[in-house]
């Protein structure tokens, strides 16, 4: 390898990962409220959140959980009482 090429190399990685690091600084400053009192508790460690209905009236959820990751994806209920990511615009709730 050339000398040119890998200094770009060494001045390309050292932007993208300072880059990264920027990023993770901005974002650990801030905080979200979140309204938990219309949740619904699906286990001791997982919720949903309402987040919203969309154009057709369905209500939108949000996972969310204090002590384990989640899917970050858009939630619906169907009339049955479950949950999916698919939308049925016939049932939903």
């Amino acid at each position: 390898m050339n000398r040119k090429l890998k200094i770009s190399l060494v001045i390309f990685s050292l932007v993208v990962l300072l880059g990264c690091t920027s990023e993770e600084v901005k974002t650990s400053d801030q905080h979200i409220q979140i309204d938990l009192s219309k949740a619904i508790k699906v286990n001791e460690h997982l919720l949903y959140i309402p987040i919203g209905r969309g154009n057709d009236g369905c209500m939108m959820y949000q996972a969310y959980s204090q002590t384990n990751p989640t899917t970050q994806a858009i939630i619906y209920q169907n009339g049955l009482g479950g949950f999916s990511m698919s939308k049925n615009k016939q049932n939903c709730l």
